[in-house]
């Protein structure tokens, strides 16, 4: 976790059972480097699974880019949930929507209030029995049903906070792509801050994760140490 958290990589566990030495290792992270660190794409979700990780306390080998947010937050504490996330990830999130049947019926409502509202306002200030009533009189409530309407349907949805746990996004992978698009700026510096072309140096970093996972002295670890074997990590 530390060396995909530090370089910005995924090391699959069927990829990771073939590892033996450290050079293994080693050169595992350089084919996954490939001279540089992940798009940002990939920075994006790792910054979003870690959060997730930190606060659902879950495996993080079961959050993959195709992982459906709806098994992973549950309805009852989603909201708290979404915020606690976005809050650890230090990225701005995509905020959490009414779900559509709420849309569908406030609408409604809000419809059959103004034609209600019309109902009772018209008779009384229009003649209905003027043979060529004027068209603006025709229109106008037409026009001002168009400002009522979703004016009411906003009202609903600001006075109903608790029922805006719909999810904007429907997979992980979907949630840091739209995370990407909202911190693009902040993302690309910290990759860029963070990027190393230098084998050796990756090397040199890799070690220093080794020696303070296992604790062991640094000369040990060269490329033909056994991980097992000669560091002691089982």
């Amino acid at each position: 976790m530390r060396i995909e958290e530090t370089f910005g990589v995924d090391l699959p566990d069927d990829e990771l059972g073939s590892i033996a030495t450290v050079g293994d290792l080693y050169q595992l992270l350089l084919s996954k480097l490939d001279g540089s660190y992940a798009c940002l794409s990939s920075r994006a979700f790792y910054r979003v699974r870690k959060a997730m990780v930190d606060v659902l306390g879950i495996n993080r080998r079961s959050i993959r880019p195709s992982t459906g947010l709806d098994t992973l937050l549950a309805r009852p504490e989603r909201i708290s949930e979404w915020k606690k996330i976005e809050k650890a990830s230090s990225l701005h999130f995509p905020k959490l929507e009414h779900p559509r049947w709420f849309d569908r019926m406030t609408f409604g409502i809000c419809t059959f209030i103004y034609l209600l509202l019309c109902a009772v306002a018209i008779p009384a200030t229009v003649d209905f029995h003027v043979p060529h009533l004027p068209l603006y009189s025709v229109a106008f409530p037409f026009a001002v049903a168009l400002i009522f309407v979703p004016i009411g349907m906003a009202v609903l949805r600001i006075a109903t906070p608790f029922l805006g746990y719909a999810l904007p996004v429907d997979t992980v992978g979907d949630l840091a792509r739209n995370v990407l698009s909202k911190n693009y700026r902040q993302i690309q510096e910290n990759a860029s801050q963070a990027r190393i072309q230098d084998k050796q140096e990756v090397w040199q970093i890799l070690r220093e994760i080794i020696v303070d996972q296992l604790q062991v002295k640094e000369d040990e670890v060269v490329p033909d140490a056994h991980i097992a074997r000669d560091l002691g990590c089982d």
